[in-house]
């Protein structure tokens, strides 16, 4: 889409048929949610109505009533190689660090990557060369390697030029940047402090082990 919208800026109508101009469309296909928390089974929710074949990964497994997953598994590699679209929605820890590794992302023929959850999960020099190289189908990132801190200069947000790639669409770490996911934060927060005060415990907890 963004590259059909700066060529249409300029005049230029992409409207070929040939294969490599097609679009991908998520209908039918198989996705991987890597995190299978709160925003994953959020995600889960909006693919439903597009027929996908839904596979979760966590590292752990506990009992559960919902009928938001096709699968559920703690096998990374297998959650991989079964999707043709991963989600990322993973905390930032030790034992999360780099779990996209370079080396699973040698494997990723033809796969897309949306990563939404931190951007160290996954091993930079990886995912750059993954998309420069034509593994990896494209991806769309709203979390980075480099941030801005207090810096008022404008700062770049890898230390690899994917903004030279065509197949990458970015994002300020930004994805929930509209008017309901502030409200439904709030009332998220309340919710837990509600919660705490009821049994000790918030209900939504950011383990620093995964």
């Amino acid at each position: 889409i963004t590259q059909f919208h700066d060529d249409l800026k300029k005049g230029f109508w992409n409207r070929s048929i040939e294969e490599k101009d097609m679009w991908t469309s998520l209908y039918n296909k198989n996705v991987g949610i890597i995190g299978y928390g709160h925003i994953g089974k959020n995600i889960a929710k909006l693919l439903k109505p597009f027929n996908c074949h839904i596979i979760g990964f966590k590292k752990t497994i506990k009992e559960s009533s919902d009928n938001l997953f096709n699968e559920v598994t703690t096998d990374l590699s297998y959650a991989i190689d079964q999707s043709q679209i991963l989600f990322i929605t993973l905390p930032s820890n030790e034992s999360t660090k780099e779990i996209i590794s370079k080396e699973l992302l040698t494997k990723m023929n033809g796969k897309y990557i949306i990563n939404v959850g931190r951007g160290d999960t996954v091993n930079e020099e990886g995912l750059y060369e993954a998309l420069k190289g034509g593994i990896l189908a494209g991806a769309a990132l709203d979390v980075w390697f480099n941030y801005p801190g207090k810096n008022e200069e404008p700062v770049l947000p890898a230390y690899k030029p994917f903004w030279e790639l065509p197949n990458v669409i970015f994002s300020p770490h930004k994805s929930s940047h509209v008017e309901e996911a502030v409200k439904a934060m709030i009332d998220d927060t309340f919710d837990n402090i509600r919660m705490y005060l009821k049994t000790g415990k918030p209900g939504n907890i950011v383990l620093l082990s995964f």
